[in-house]
């Protein structure tokens, strides 16, 4: 496990559908308190959770993930989120993916 203070501006969706028919991740480009990019793995569309990770955008967080590795196309470190802390409110999300590896 991997965890880092930091924040992300942007949500957005990647087609996976060349791993399994009608995948689509939920993804984002945090920031760590020192700068650097990690490309976030936050949750499966089939959950239907991106309104709660949208609402953090340019929240201070605590984002906690299993690392994955390398991307190449992102050219940044990867993570699968486990859990987002709000660091303002307090308030925690647990990523529904996570909980289904």
């Amino acid at each position: 496990m991997i965890w880092f203070n930091g924040s992300y501006e942007h949500v957005s969706s990647m087609d996976m559908s060349e791993v399994q028919e009608s995948l689509e991740v939920f993804i984002t480009m945090a920031t760590d308190e020192d700068g650097h990019e990690w490309l976030v793995q936050m949750d499966l569309s089939e959950y239907g959770a991106i309104d709660k990770y949208k609402n953090l955008e340019g929240h201070q967080l605590c984002i906690l993930g299993q690392y994955e590795g390398y991307s190449e196309v992102y050219e940044a470190p990867t993570i699968t989120l486990e859990k987002i802390f709000d660091r303002s409110t307090g308030n925690m999300i647990i990523s529904t993916w996570f909980t289904e590896l």
